[in-house]
């Protein structure tokens, strides 16, 4: 596995902990540690990306229409590199052949 496939397997994890408890708005905000989620790098990106929303220094809720949004995104993106790819792939085939 990949390691991009990696990483989106554990930023998945994370946003399943905030969704599965319910803290999906501020009022049911909770603390990362309480659901055995760390401040990892990834956590932090999540926040940075407004998935993760902080309500105050120590507690978060998941932003469901920004995960979408973020979620929407970077399949588009791999679509797209899955495109570009195949278009490169079939050009060296017509080219080897010449």
């Amino acid at each position: 596995m990949s390691a991009g496939a990696v990483l989106i397997i554990r930023m998945r994890r994370i946003v399943e902990a905030f969704r599965g408890i319910g803290a999906t708005h501020p009022a049911e905000a909770v603390r990362p540690a309480d659901i055995n989620v760390k401040p990892s790098f990834l956590f932090q990106r999540l926040v940075q990306r407004g998935v993760l929303v902080a309500v105050d220094s120590e507690r978060y809720y998941l932003d469901e229409k920004t995960e979408a949004h973020y979620r929407r995104r970077r399949q588009t993106v791999v679509l797209l590199l899955l495109v570009v790819a195949l278009v490169l792939f079939i050009v060296s085939l017509k080219t080897a052949h010449k």
